[in-house]
């Protein structure tokens, strides 16, 4: 189990509680994410590998600001469902985002899941003639 030391200093304590966060949350949220979305687990494990270093920041970048608006709103209608994280995930990650413009079935649009599944595997996925 995950617990930070006692600490004297709130920036080793802040970094602790960091570490902790992106274990349970981020990165074990990502893993059943890409799991149910049937990327294979070599391709799950490099990924997670390749986010030893997770970083937040500010975005600034209008698409992406409106696409992250946009799922927070999708999200509060389906919270009442009664599904579990990774069921939410998978639902939203079906939501078309003109931030991935060129990267789905529509030249204007991109599909989370699909590009994910293509970025990680090198496969296509979603319906047929849809890249």
């Amino acid at each position: 189990m995950d617990r930070c030391q006692p600490a004297f200093e709130i920036v080793a304590l802040t970094e602790c509680l960091r570490s902790v966060a992106r274990k349970r949350f981020v990165i074990g949220g990502l893993r059943a994410l890409l799991h149910a979305l049937d990327v294979p687990s070599a391709a799950i494990d490099r990924e997670i590998g390749e986010m030893q270093f997770l970083m937040y920041g500010k975005a600034s970048n209008r698409r992406v600001l409106s696409s992250m608006t946009q799922l927070a709103w999708d999200l509060s209608f389906h919270l009442d469902e009664g599904s579990d994280a990774t069921a939410l995930a998978v639902k939203l990650s079906g939501t078309p985002m003109r931030a991935l413009a060129g990267a789905g079935k529509w030249k204007d649009f991109g599909v989370p899941k699909d590009v994910a599944v293509e970025l990680l595997t090198g496969r296509q996925s979603g319906p047929a003639g849809a890249h």
